[in-house]
C-alpha cells in the first residue's frame, strides 16, 4: 500500500514539470518543424491560413500560400499567431495500408499455422 501511495504522489509532483513542457512557445515549435513541411497556422485575427514554411527567423517565418493557381509568400510574425500545427499529410492512407497488411500477414500466419498442426491444406 506504501508503494502505491509513493506512486501516485510522484506522479502527481510530476504532473506540472510535464505540463510546461507541453505548453512550448511558438517559436520553440516552430524550429522543430522542418522547411517546407505542410502548417496550419491560426492568427489572432481569426484568420487560418495553410500552406508550406517557408523560412523562420527571430521576428517571424514565412508561408507559401496557395491562392488559386498562383502562391503567395505570407510573412508572420510570432505576436500574431494563436496556434500552430504541422499537417500530417497522408498518415491516413498509410495507416489503412500498414493495417491491410498486418490483416494478411496474419491470415498467412494462421494458415501455416493449422497446415503445420494438421498436415492437410483448407479444403480436405
Amino acid at each position: 500500500m506504501k508503494k502505491f501511495v509513493a506512486i501516485v504522489l510522484c506522479a502527481l509532483l510530476l504532473r506540472p514539470a510535464m505540463a510546461a513542457d507541453q505548453s512550448a512557445t511558438i517559436q520553440e515549435r516552430i524550429v522543430e518543424i522542418p522547411q517546407g513541411s505542410i502548417i496550419e497556422v491560426r492568427l489572432l485575427t481569426k484568420e487560418k491560413l495553410r500552406g508550406r514554411l517557408e523560412n523562420v527567423s527571430a521576428d517571424g517565418f514565412s508561408v507559401i500560400v496557395a491562392k488559386g493557381d498562383q502562391t503567395e509568400t505570407r510573412q508572420v510574425t510570432f505576436a500574431e499567431v494563436k496556434s500552430l500545427k504541422r499537417v500530417n499529410k497522408g498518415s491516413t492512407a498509410k495507416a489503412v495500408f500498414a493495417g491491410i497488411g498486418i490483416f494478411y500477414v496474419a491470415v498467412v500466419v494462421i494458415g501455416l499455422i493449422v497446415l503445420a498442426a494438421t498436415g492437410k491444406p483448407f479444403n480436405d
